[in-house]
């Protein structure tokens, strides 16, 4: 990407043009591409860049991660070369704008918007340093399952990192043959998703955790897939989001998975989380202690007390843990089972979470204060 300059090239003189539009619908799309954008450090990023031609008007953002267009169709025959409008200004004129249709004229260097007894001007701009959008005319286009792909990245994506600067950040995906894996992790715990596909598709990539929550956002059941080298794009014939592939090479997950977890018993999920999340009404830290098929679930400061009946697989040995209980409950909250298997070997060992199916959660116990 060129360096992005601030210099600012004011547009050349055209015709009027005027488009009625309904308030709610625009509010909607001018919010959304406002909301990474409008504090945004670059000022030229701070703009909405708009656009028409071959009767359709395009709206787009980007942060240079996240790049977001929407596109409408017109009743007539218009072009409008890009050009550049500030995002917090718009977004607050038509977030309070009282009627249900808004009139945009583009005349020469502004936009006037009308209504019954309203008038507002806002200047517009043009500059070519302004990001061009993210080509895929050499993409093979993917029609997706992706609501089973949302969902999945919906289940695993609290247990990412939630710093940026670390290379445990963000949802990993890959396939192999026609299983997709989706994870993501923190290096205290580990949360996978599997899903089987009908074909397979190439999804061997990384994105932070800000664009995959603007995925589970996306609003669409079978979406267009695009891949570049640098962005996965998702395109329906209204919106399009773009968002940017992490350069780097996401953790071998695979290695932290234990092998070797020969104790396991099944836990009713739903009581379970109850009980943890009670108990941890006072401190993070819970001490969990497997004693004749029960668990006892106690505070940090052993004044709250609970416990929950487990049922063995084969044998298991009385064990006493110490976990970080939103680990625990996070992870128990992927399930959708009314049972989950609960898997351990020592008390200083990773333990899994798992329904026998598509889903796995891994987490460290925590390390006693000394």
């Amino acid at each position: 990407m060129r360096e992005i300059k601030d210099n600012v090239n004011n547009k050349e003189d055209q015709k009027k043009i005027k488009l009625e539009l309904q308030t709610n619908e625009l509010n909607k799309l001018i919010q959304d591409l406002s909301k990474n954008i409008k504090k945004h450090p670059v000022e030229i990023l701070r703009n909405i860049q708009i656009s028409a031609q071959d009767k359709h008007i395009i709206f787009r953002s980007t942060d240079l991660e996240v790049e977001i267009t929407y596109i409408f169709k017109t009743n007539q025959e218009i072009k409008i070369d890009p050009v550049l409008i500030e995002s917090n200004e718009l977004a607050n004129l038509i977030k309070n704008y009282p009627d249900e249709k808004i009139n945009f004229e583009f005349q020469n260097e502004k936009l006037i918007i009308e209504g019954d007894d309203l008038l507002a001007t806002i200047p517009l701009k043009q500059d070519p340093n302004f990001p061009d959008p993210i080509d895929i005319s050499k993409a093979q286009p993917k029609v997706i399952n992706f609501n089973i792909i949302k969902q999945a990245i919906e289940k695993v994506i609290n247990s990412s990192s939630q710093s940026s600067d670390s290379k445990m950040s963000g949802v990993n995906f890959k396939t192999k043959e026609k299983i997709l894996t989706i994870a993501a992790t923190d290096g205290f715990r580990l949360a996978i998703y599997k899903i089987n596909l009908d074909e397979e598709i190439d999804m061997n990539f990384t994105i932070s955790k800000k664009c995959a929550q603007e995925v589970i956002k996306f609003d669409a059941t079978m979406p267009t897939s695009y891949q570049t080298q640098t962005h996965w794009v998702l395109s329906t014939h209204q919106k399009i989001l773009s968002v940017k592939k992490l350069n780097y090479e996401y953790p071998n997950y695979e290695k932290a998975i234990p092998t070797d977890n020969k104790y396991k018993f099944y836990v009713n999920k739903e009581d379970f989380i109850k009980k943890l999340i009670f108990t941890s009404s006072q401190s993070e830290i819970v001490k969990i202690s497997l004693q004749n098929n029960t668990l006892n679930i106690q505070s940090s400061d052993s004044r709250i007390n609970t416990k929950t009946t487990v049922r063995p697989v084969e044998e298991i040995k009385d064990i006493e843990f110490l976990f970080k209980s939103s680990y625990l409950i996070n992870g128990l909250k992927i399930f959708d089972e009314e049972e989950i298997l609960f898997t351990y070997k020592d008390e200083n060992k990773p333990i899994t979470i798992e329904n026998n199916l598509n889903t796995t959660y891994i987490t460290l116990p925590a390390r006693p204060e000394r």
